[in-house]
């Protein structure tokens, strides 16, 4: 599926669609305008089918709006974050495209060096998993499920480090780390290219900073906090800015979205501690993440198991948390957490 935008400016954004997990659509975006070449914001997965898609998909706006655009016309690819489904076809489009790679300098490493980087991720996470009580047994099939290993992807060398208000053809570049450290978007005109820093439906998944600094829900609060002073600084200008997300549908009233995603977070914080003051004993994040999501598919398990030790950690902040065996974590790695009463 192939969505058009055109900013007031004139510039032309093609939002093309592709399948970047088993269970999970997302898009790449192509803007075309005048005094620029092509530019292509994330790539996809990197699996044969969801670079197919995106090819199909490049084909299709030749054929039906850029009649004079070629694959190798594009001369610049820009990654809002270095998770495997924005960046995975990365190396594919470089080589056939001939294009530059600019990223956020935070995540350059995981896009630069990845097997080194999911190396050193598969170490942090099994003691992470440990700490959240996981059985022996299962701390292996979560983190294959979960897919962050050596091998998955090849790693593709930057070209150019972002950073917060650099300009790049006519993007301009706001950092909003909390879903990953060098997460960005990309302003251009009166759309934000923003990633999956907030999404139409759901909320971004969120990762302890424990496990990856410059994450964490501080940190994302943070990062909501200054795009919604962005959208109200552009609304001053007499602009209207559209967020165009790396997943599902565009968001025409981001500052009414964000206010539902910061409501829906703190109820999900409230029933953490209702779980908590409801149970007769402290609770390990796994016996937590349970309850608060009910999957018991492995793929999920370690996205569900973030983001409830996201909110401890920020609960832990806030002072609404102990860790109740603070004391036997010498024989036992597996913190169990209580509401502090």
């Amino acid at each position: 599926m192939i969505e058009r935008f055109e900013t007031d400016g004139g510039i032309r954004i093609y939002r093309i669609e592709t399948q970047v997990l088993p269970h999970l659509r997302g898009f790449v975006n192509l803007v075309f305008g005048d005094g620029f070449a092509p530019i292509l914001i994330d790539t996809g997965c990197g699996t044969p089918a969801s670079t197919s898609e995106i090819l199909d998909g490049f084909t299709e706006i030749a054929a039906n709006h850029e009649p004079n655009f070629h694959l190798t016309d594009i001369q610049t690819i820009l990654l809002t974050h270095a998770h495997i489904d924005h960046f995975g076809g990365t190396n594919f489009f470089r080589h056939a495209t001939g294009a530059s790679v600019a990223c956020h300098r935070y995540d350059s490493r995981v896009v630069a060096s990845y097997d080194e980087r999911a190396a050193v991720g598969l170490m942090r996470h099994r003691t992470f998993l440990r700490e959240c009580g996981a059985p022996e047994e299962r701390i292996e099939p979560i983190l294959l499920s979960f897919g962050f290993v050596p091998g998955r992807t090849r790693s593709t060398t930057v070209d150019r480090l972002l950073s917060d208000g650099d300009t790049i053809g006519p993007a301009t570049v706001h950092h909003f780390p909390g879903h990953s450290a060098g997460h960005i978007a990309f302003e251009i005109g009166n759309y934000l290219v923003g990633g999956d820093l907030v999404l139409a439906k759901t909320l971004t998944q969120i990762w302890p900073e424990r496990i990856m600094p410059q994450t964490g829900l501080v940190r994302y609060n943070e990062s909501i906090d200054k795009l919604r002073a962005l959208i109200l600084a552009r609304q001053q200008e007499g602009k209207q800015l559209v967020l165009l997300p790396g997943h599902e549908e565009a968001i025409l009233t981001p500052v009414r979205r964000i206010a539902k995603v910061e409501a829906a977070s703190k109820r999900r914080n409230e029933r953490l501690l209702e779980i908590l003051r409801r149970c007769d004993e402290p609770l390990t994040c796994m016996e937590i993440s349970r309850r608060l999501y009910l999957t018991s598919h492995e793929s999920r398990t370690f996205f569900a198991v973030c983001d409830t030790a996201a909110r401890l950690e920020y609960l832990q902040l806030e002072g609404e948390l102990i860790a109740a065996n603070y004391d036997h974590l010498d024989s036992d790695p597996a913190v169990r957490y209580d509401v502090r009463r």
